[in-house]
């Protein structure tokens, strides 16, 4: 069990989520059972993004529960939003504990994202310890720059917004650039809180 205090007294202003858990970063609860094993996850070399069918895949059962608020048409619209917004945390949970399951995953170790086709803010990303091996100095200066966690930002935010939209052709709409600029902001806080955490943090 961990939990983060994010905002201090005014959580609100960190997020909307961030405010209606009172602050309370809930990325590292107690490993729930209904979440989706990570045992066969993998990164295939081709693969250019991390946000793919197969990540859709494993975290079926989180975004089955985004798909579940969007079909509700029993609640009012402003009902929904705060529902939906609640939703996105078990979808940030288990993307979350996929990266960590490749960053810390024996069969990637150090170096590994050389060899594959990921965009580089990904690999920055997931695969930290690259950094620290001889001759890597250009990749370590780019991820301690940090403008990655941006383009890993904007590529979740796609992904979710992508599926959305293919499951819900009739809404496409209703998903608008609020929305996505809350979810930026999840996701952003999301991977500097298990940087802060340090490698590991689901183990």
């Amino acid at each position: 069990m961990a939990v983060k205090k994010l905002g201090g007294t005014k959580p609100q202003n960190v997020s909307q989520l961030n405010s209606q858990q009172g602050g309370k970063n809930l990325l590292l609860p107690s490993l729930p059972p209904t979440f989706e094993s990570t045992k066969e996850f993998s990164i295939s070399r081709s693969q250019y993004s991390f946000f793919g069918n197969s990540l859709s895949f494993y975290s079926k059962r989180a975004l089955n529960e985004l798909y579940a608020v969007v079909r509700s048409t029993k609640s009012n619209l402003e009902v929904r939003e705060r529902r939906k917004n609640s939703a996105l945390a078990p979808i940030l949970f288990q993307v979350i504990k996929m990266a960590d399951y490749i960053q810390t995953n024996a069969n990637y170790p150090p170096g590994w994202s050389k060899d594959y086709q990921l965009d580089m803010p990904q690999k920055y990303w997931l695969d930290p310890k690259r950094a620290e091996l001889e001759g890597e100095e250009d990749f370590k200066e780019g991820r301690e720059q940090e403008e990655w966690i941006d383009r890993v930002v904007e590529s979740f935010t796609l992904w979710l917004n992508s599926d959305l939209r293919a499951n819900f052709k009739e809404f496409a709409s209703d998903f608008n650039d609020a929305e996505n600029a809350e979810w930026k902001r999840e996701m952003h806080a999301a991977i500097k809180a298990t940087q802060r955490a340090g490698s590991g943090v689901f183990q």
